[in-house]
């Protein structure tokens, strides 16, 4: 598609969309990842209270939505675990000079995983909390990787204390996203290669893989996707497709 044929205008309706005011500032779509932020913060604080609940800062949720409880195999008590491992882009200018710094050694601190976050206090812990259906947040392990762009988040899961089994928790993510073109199933084994999972295969995409892998007592719910695509601009603009009633594909770069 070329650039031409991307203008805002041509692309979406807005009359139905609460982001219209925002959406007529702008002739072409990414222009407008820079401002969601910002602009959702100003709308949360006119939504009707009677209307929207506000669980956490910067999130609002109509009342009127129900989140799925993983068809019933996690409860909403559960203790979970999540840690992720993501590229070093996603620390913003500053982080990214640091990194790319010429002289630096295989010796340097920065050539092995950074954990951060240890005061369990993370930015993103309220809106995992809420997505998941969770009563409590998840310990949340984030840890910045020597790469410049990919992202891998884990999940354990005790199968014997869930009461249920590998094939279960796959189905039930096979048909949630049946038919999605971004968030794919797949089979674990085809995320490997030479053996190894390369933390950086999603890098320049939008889309995302989702994988079970373990044995009949223990498994690990696998997301491999780009910190900068899925899992930030790539999901701005998703969202921003959802909002105005588009194809949430639109625009994206999919594998």
């Amino acid at each position: 598609m070329k650039k031409e044929e991307m203008k805002i205008s041509d692309l979406y309706s807005l009359e139905n969309t609460m982001a219209k005011e925002l959406l007529e500032q702008f002739t072409y779509p990414w222009e407008v990842l820079a401002h969601i932020g910002d602009f959702v913060e100003r709308l949360g604080e006119t939504l009707p209270k009677d209307e929207y609940a506000n669980p956490a800062e910067g999130i609002w949720i109509h009342k009127s939505a129900h989140i799925a409880p993983t068809a019933g195999i996690i409860a909403p008590d559960a203790f979970l675990s999540a840690t992720s491992v993501t590229g070093y882009s996603g620390g913003g200018k500053k982080m990214i000079s640091a990194y790319e710094t010429a002289g630096r050694t295989a010796f340097d601190s920065l050539a092995m995983p950074l954990p951060y976050a240890h005061s369990q206090t993370h930015k993103h812990l309220p809106e995992m909390t809420i997505a998941a259906g969770l009563a409590r947040p998840p310990v949340f392990q984030p840890i910045v990787g020597s790469f410049r762009c990919g992202m891998l988040v884990t999940v354990p899961l005790d199968l014997g204390l869930l009461g249920t089994t590998k094939e279960t928790v796959h189905s039930v993510w096979a048909k949630h996203y049946a038919g999605s073109p971004v968030v794919r199933p797949v089979e674990f084994e085809s995320l490997l290669e030479d053996g190894a999972l390369r933390l950086d295969a999603m890098a320049e995409h939008d889309g995302m893989k989702i994988a079970v892998s373990g044995g009949p007592h223990r498994v690990l719910l696998t997301a491999l996707y780009d910190n900068l695509g899925k899992g930030s601009s790539g999901a701005a603009l998703e969202c921003l497709n959802l909002m105005t009633d588009s194809n949430p594909a639109r625009g994206l770069s999919l594998s």
